[in-house]
């Protein structure tokens, strides 16, 4: 799904700012830019087999922080359109376009 990113900078950088993570626009135009890239590189050395171990504690260490954003983007839409959890869609980033959290 990296490479999806990759091919569209410009709608990532969309994605990555709904979160307002980052209020920086330096920063977050170097993490839009960056991470499509990190994600296809592990994804490739994860097929590849190199540094099996290594790779999937990177992915690890961007998953956690990537979960705890997508859970604090669902509460906020929660408690903004008075909605339940479950009915609560967005498009988080991944690359995959919108979907229930």
């Amino acid at each position: 799904m990296g490479w999806v990113k990759v091919m569209d900078p410009v709608g990532f950088l969309k994605l990555v700012r709904q979160y307002d993570a980052v209020s920086n626009p330096y920063l977050l135009n170097a993490i839009a830019a960056a991470l499509p890239w990190f994600e296809v590189i592990c994804g490739l050395l994860l097929i590849l087999g190199i540094a099996n171990r290594g790779t999937s504690l990177m992915l690890l260490m961007m998953l956690v922080p990537f979960t705890a954003l997508v859970l604090n983007r669902a509460l906020q839409l929660a408690a903004l359109k008075n909605l339940p959890f479950c009915a609560i869609s967005f498009d988080c980033g991944c690359g995959s376009g919108e979907v229930f959290i």
